[in-house]
């Protein structure tokens, strides 16, 4: 979890000019990625790991995209299981894709 969210960094990385910042967006139940950010680590989440977003719920973020994510000044913030739902309405509203809350 957050490989995607490093791979954006990394690449955007030379396109941003500052102030911009990189924001990693996850469900709340399984917010791996902030906390590692938080502690400078990887960290494994104890309890309910359930979410909408079924590929995000294995509460443990990858070490290398932790890395990149640091090295990027990346922060993380949640959303609730009810913005997951509500996101994938908004993006098909405004001409995106068809896709799931993960």
């Amino acid at each position: 979890v957050g490989g995607l969210a490093a791979a954006m960094a990394l690449e955007l990385k030379g396109w941003m000019d500052s102030p911009a910042r990189s924001i990693v967006v996850e469900p709340e139940a399984v917010a791996c990625v902030g906390a590692a950010l938080k502690v400078g680590r990887v960290v494994r989440l104890p309890g309910d790991l359930h979410t909408a977003a079924e590929m995000l719920s294995c509460g443990e973020a990858s070490r290398p995209a932790i890395e990149i994510l640091r090295e990027a000044g990346a922060e993380a913030v949640t959303v609730t299981e009810t913005q997951l739902h509500e996101a994938v309405d908004v993006l098909r509203e405004c001409g995106g894709p068809a896709t799931t809350p993960s």
